[in-house]
């Protein structure tokens, strides 16, 4: 029996990680904590520039009510500021803003679809989110509310339809990181976000990061590559042949790093398991921030709003000013899925220069940035990727799989194991706290 150097090792140092890490602590477990970056937080990263913190992963608390994240930044009296979508504006293929009668009618059309997704009954007869829409696009019921109800005629109906459907290419993207062809037609109902404001923090959500780490065991540049459970105890190795032991094992690393089999197991994972880890769907999400000298795209009739779509020739692009966030004029370009990926294979320069051609339509003069920042997280090796997504053979029994524990000694956490609220910072967070009692419960 070698030195045992924990109770439980906990592998990645992630708001799930750190969170399972604390319940056991809470419990008075000994616990040591693998971290393979040189820092916290995993895709919690923020970026201090110039006094101004960038958050390039997770940036909001999805709804404050009954939010543990948000319950967190209040006792530790974390600053925080309301940031909803509100008043969206909508400019056309022609660069002008839906006129009145257009933005009713197509926010009427945009209600009509998204109730239709949150009314649907399991199991349903579409295969993927972009069967659903199709059908819903092509039904008497939308017709006869856009050209009855809304008074739209033939043509602008007809435009409707093609505006909808590439306006839920772009919810697709965000927040779900995927397409509606690989996305699951119940992903609003699985969506998990919380009631209330969003907020976001000016100062940055590793402050988050940095009060779930306080009092924790943990080690930094220690990448694992192999975890062994074949004896009464459970042997962890990291790249530069380091062995830690414990008897028990959380695995906190994102889908996208299981999915790659980044870690080998001995025994192998049981087939169950890994096939969950595959049928789970993982996406891309990156952002580009732009900053500029002045605020060229404010006008009175603007001042309130903070999310803009330009329709483009077959997709809408979506940014939001965050101004107000880093005290500078800013601009958030948003980027999921096929687009995130795009992102990724392009510099900073050549990705402003196609933005700035669609901007071009819309406003006089788009002067140059002074300051231009993206993110990379499908080539990032420890993320491989953002966050999950209810892929279109989604099932719930997926899920229930990945959380069992294998032979009492390998267990898994992350927002991938949301029921609700995957993809978010909090059902990262409540994954770990359910995680960390299943761990306690096999003592």
């Amino acid at each position: 029996m070698p030195h045992i150097d924990a109770d439980i090792i906990v592998i990645g140092a992630g708001v799930s990680g750190l969170s399972v890490a604390n319940q056991l602590q809470s419990q008075h477990k000994k616990v040591l904590i693998l971290e393979a970056r040189n820092r916290l937080g995993g895709r919690i990263h923020t970026q201090e520039i110039d006094n101004q913190f960038y958050d390039l992963g997770a940036s909001w608390i999805h709804g404050i009510t009954n939010n543990p994240i948000n319950a967190i930044a209040q006792q530790h009296h974390i600053q925080t500021v309301v940031f909803n979508y509100q008043d969206a504006i909508f400019y056309k293929k022609n660069g002008l803003v839906l006129c009145e009668d257009e933005k009713e009618a197509f926010e009427a059309g945009l209600d009509y679809l998204m109730n239709q997704f949150e009314i649907m009954s399991s199991p349903c007869q579409f295969n993927n989110a972009a069967e659903a829409l199709t059908s819903w696009l092509q039904s008497p019921e939308f017709h006869h509310l856009l050209t009855v109800q809304h008074h739209a005629d033939q043509s602008l109906f007809e435009q409707l339809q093609v505006s909808l459907h590439e306006f839920f290419e772009v919810i697709a993207e965000d927040p779900c990181a995927c397409t509606l062809e690989t996305l699951s037609p119940h992903f609003l109902q699985l969506e998990g976000f919380c009631e209330g404001d969003e907020v976001i923090f000016p100062r940055g959500y590793s402050q988050i990061i940095e009060t779930l780490s306080d009092g924790l065991n943990i080690r930094l540049n220690h990448p694992v590559k192999h975890i062994d459970y074949h004896d009464n105890h459970v042997t962890v190795t990291t790249h530069d042949d380091q062995q830690f032991h414990a008897t028990k094992v959380v695995i906190t690393v994102p889908l996208g790093v299981l999915k790659k089999e980044a870690i080998q197991f001995s025994p192998a994972l049981p087939n169950v398991t890994q096939d969950a880890i595959n049928q789970l769907g993982f996406g891309v999400f990156n952002k580009l921030f732009v900053t500029f000298e002045h605020a060229f795209w404010r006008k009175d009739s603007l001042n309130n709003v903070n999310s803009m779509y330009i329709h483009e020739s077959d997709y809408w692009l979506n940014f939001m000013d965050v101004s107000m966030i880093y005290q500078k004029p800013t601009l958030l370009f948003l980027f999921g899925g096929l687009s995130a990926k795009w992102l990724e294979e392009c510099d900073e320069q050549t990705a402003w220069h196609e933005l700035q051609a669609s901007l071009c339509k819309v406003f006089d003069h788009v002067p140059a940035p002074i300051c231009l920042m993206k993110t990379e997280w499908e080539k990032d090796i420890y993320a491989y990727g953002s966050f999950s997504y209810p892929a279109s053979n989604y099932s719930a029994n997926q899920i229930a799989q990945l959380k069992q524990p294998i032979d009492s000694k390998i267990f898994f956490a992350g927002e991938h194991l949301a029921l609700l609220g995957a993809g978010t910072v909090h059902g990262a967070y409540q994954s770990g706290i359910e995680t960390a009692n299943t761990v306690i419960s096999t003592q």
